[in-house]
């Protein structure tokens, strides 16, 4: 994840500096709110308050949400261009590398893998990267400044509130580790669902000269139910999230009112009044709190999966191509000429078995070369070789007019 994250161009990374600065801003402007609250909750209790007096307090509450919701508009504006940017870029660099790859890196990766891995794998790299700047980084910023505001109230307010928190963590240790495992799978299972697709589709004159519809739709029914079943359960786990916490806040209110009735009760008269103020405010940053530390557990939800995600494009941006440019291209000739393979051997890797061997033949200008063999004979890897698609381990070829050899990686292909 980090490494992927070292792509990010200056231009981003100023525009993230910005985004976590109008981030702290708003979370400022809601944290200043509660405290108008008080005071007009004071202007109510005490004898002599006219609705004039009540202005002041709630022109500034209002100025103050109006601003919050302006920096949240800028930190939305923010997140939503340096994903896209991001992304953008990462779909460049991986459709160029795959553009350079031969057989052997293509076989490697199979063609349904490179399709979700320039596909579906960025979309949840976009997503991290848009829920991280509005949501995720806003929650602990939150979380610990609204625990400064309440520390030094009630300590009986103070441990209610730190239940709260110890249970909704406890909730999101719980939903990560029955949901971990399982996004893991998750991408495999959509190369698995892609591969399916694209053989449908591909060998559809095939599929209906035998007559296996039925069977293709059996096929991707089976692989369409994993990926199904896959996203029922963790969509499922995400969905106990919402009650729970629902759950907590409302326990946490009650809590607070409750511990409030009791203080109230036992103060004195001139004490209650202040006491009910500081319930009041009290509340609100305890929501603030509980909210905030439901955005960080959000994060640990998508994170698993975005973790594998970027780990399969860094796969691809990591792997060279097998095939490269010689330190002293040669020229293309522009006549046309005889192709001749003299002794040509070719294996995917060092330890497998050879695919062919010791092939040699002569290819005249204006003849048409047939490759016949039974299947498996390597017929396709003879041609793949000499357009340079493959890298042979054993190979002679040359022409009167022309030696692919000793081309630029790309010559040959055009």
């Amino acid at each position: 994840m980090i490494k992927l994250f070292k792509r990010l161009t200056v231009r981003e990374v100023s525009m993230i500096v910005l985004s976590v600065l109008f981030t702290f801003l708003t979370v400022y402007l809601e944290l200043e709110v509660p405290t108008y609250i008080s005071t007009i909750t004071e202007l109510l209790q005490t004898p002599g308050t006219v609705l004039a007096d009540l202005w002041e307090p709630g022109l500034k509450m209002l100025g103050l949400s109006f601003a919050s919701l302006l920096s949240a508009i800028v930190v939305g504006f923010f997140a939503a261009r340096i994903a896209a940017s991001f992304t953008q870029s990462l779909r460049s660099d991986i459709f160029n590398r795959v553009l350079d790859y031969s057989q052997t890196e293509i076989k490697k990766f199979s063609i349904p893998s490179l399709l979700t891995r320039t596909t579906n794998d960025i979309t949840q790299v976009q997503t991290l990267i848009t829920m991280g700047l509005q949501v995720v980084t806003r929650g602990p910023i939150m979380a610990i400044w609204a625990m400064t505001k309440i520390i030094g109230k009630s300590e009986n307010w103070l441990i209610a509130v730190l239940i709260a928190v110890l249970v909704n963590i406890l909730m999101t240790v719980v939903l990560v580790t029955l949901a971990f495992p399982k996004q893991t799978v998750a991408q495999r299972l959509v190369d698995k669902l892609n591969s399916v697709t694209r053989e449908s589709l591909t060998g559809i004159r095939v599929v209906r000269a035998y007559n296996a519809e039925d069977y293709q739709d059996e096929k991707f029914a089976a692989a369409n139910d994993e990926v199904t079943r896959l996203n029922l359960f963790i969509n499922r786990l995400m969905a106990i999230m919402n009650p729970v916490m629902m759950g907590i806040s409302s326990g946490l209110t009650l809590a607070i009112y409750w511990i409030g009735a009791y203080l109230i009760q036992e103060a004195g008269l001139q004490e209650r009044l202040p006491l009910f103020s500081d319930m009041v405010v009290f509340m609100s940053y305890a929501m603030q709190v509980v909210m905030g530390f439901l955005l960080m557990g959000a994060l640990f939800i998508v994170l698993p999966r975005t973790i594998v995600s970027a780990g399969r494009i860094n796969e691809v941006l990591d792997l060279h191509s097998s095939i490269t440019s010689p330190e002293q291209p040669k020229a293309a000739a522009e006549r046309k000429g005889e192709v001749v393979f003299r002794d040509v051997s070719f294996r995917y890797s060092k330890n497998s078995e050879a695919v062919i061997e010791h092939v040699s033949f002569t290819a005249k200008a204006g003849d048409t070369v047939a490759f016949i063999g039974s299947t498996g004979s390597g017929e396709i890897y003879s041609c793949q070789s000499h357009s340079s698609f493959l890298r042979c381990d054993r190979r002679r070829d040359s022409g009167r007019w022309c030696q692919c050899s000793g081309l630029p990686a790309r010559r040959p292909t055009q």
